[in-house]
């Protein structure tokens, strides 16, 4: 992407990620939808929103919570088992400090 591809080059995730959840009311109001969104079986939506909110407020613990037990849901969905792989990962991955992902490795 950038001038050789014609594209505009995209926001930073975080910028984006900030400004998604000011315009929708806050990181909680994206925390309740994405749970909701879970809840109902619309789990790929569920992790975009749930992932602009952690994405916005790094430090929040309660978002890094719902965004484990929406990968949880989403690896309990899967058929594939790759997939299923993929999603433990972002659940344990969600629970790590900022920056400091969990990989299994001591």
């Amino acid at each position: 992407m950038g001038w050789r591809s014609r594209a505009p080059q995209p926001a930073p995730a975080s910028a984006l990620s900030r400004e998604v959840a000011q315009l929708a009311g806050g990181t909680k109001v994206l925390c309740d939808r994405a749970t909701d969104l879970c809840e109902r079986g619309e789990l790929a939506l569920a992790c975009q929103l749930i992932e602009w909110a952690a994405r916005a407020a790094p430090d929040d613990v309660s978002l890094r919570e719902a965004r484990r037990k929406i990968y949880e849901r989403r690896a309990e969905r899967e058929t594939s088992l790759m997939a299923k792989g993929i999603f433990r990962s972002a659940a344990s991955d969600a629970v790590a400090p900022p920056n400091k992902p969990v990989t299994g490795k001591s």
